[in-house]
């Protein structure tokens, strides 16, 4: 799917300061992390931020507006061959632990200006935006990094856009406590189910 958007590494934009500072999802604490702490977070390796931006503006260094953001870092999920054996707290214990590999989606906000509307196919932006990330992050498990599974925890505004893409719940399978998403849900989909195309 080209559209001319394309989500580019932030460090990798010549984006203005005040245009960066314009984006607002209707979410402060996601607007401060893109405003203030992205870089941060990258510099210690804790996760990598793209902004969806017109493919012409990046390229000519012109970028007039942030569609949505992203922030990605690796980590592995430890799963039980059976679950009903051992409590989920008790993990580390069990001879059967798998770590699966997944790449998980620590934020991910769309400009407000774009949430909820349509567009003249009668598609919602965030579904469309979120189904370019899931594209750039399959090509990027077959290209970059490997990785089997794609994780993220949802607010209960996300979860029918992340349903609809079909993550599924993971609250029954891992701890789901994260100091930042306290109170989301974790939710998974395996590589193999991903249909973004």
């Amino acid at each position: 799917m080209d559209d001319g958007l394309c989500f580019i590494e932030i460090e990798d934009t010549k984006i203005n300061k005040e245009v960066l500072l314009s984006f607002e999802s209707g979410h402060p604490c996601m607007d401060d992390f893109l405003h203030n702490d992205c870089m941060k977070i990258s510099g210690k390796g804790e996760g990598v931020t793209y902004i969806l931006v017109q493919r012409n503006e990046y390229e000519e260094n012109n970028i007039s507006i942030v569609f949505a953001f992203a922030t990605i870092a690796t980590m592995g999920l430890m799963h039980m061959d059976d679950i009903e054996d051992i409590p989920i707290k008790d993990i580390t214990k069990c001879d059967r632990v798998e770590n699966i590999s997944c790449l998980e989606i620590k934020y991910f906000a769309i400009h407000k200006r774009f949430r909820g509307a349509k567009d003249k196919n009668y598609n919602r932006f965030s579904f469309k935006f979120f189904n370019i990330l899931l594209q750039n992050l399959y090509i990027m498990s077959m290209r970059v990094i490997g990785f089997k599974m794609l994780f993220l925890r949802s607010n209960i505004e996300g979860m029918p856009l992340y349903s609809s893409a079909g993550f599924k719940s993971l609250v029954d399978y891992i701890i789901p406590y994260d100091k930042v998403a306290e109170g989301c849900e974790p939710m998974g989909l395996s590589l193999s189910e991903l249909n973004c195309w």
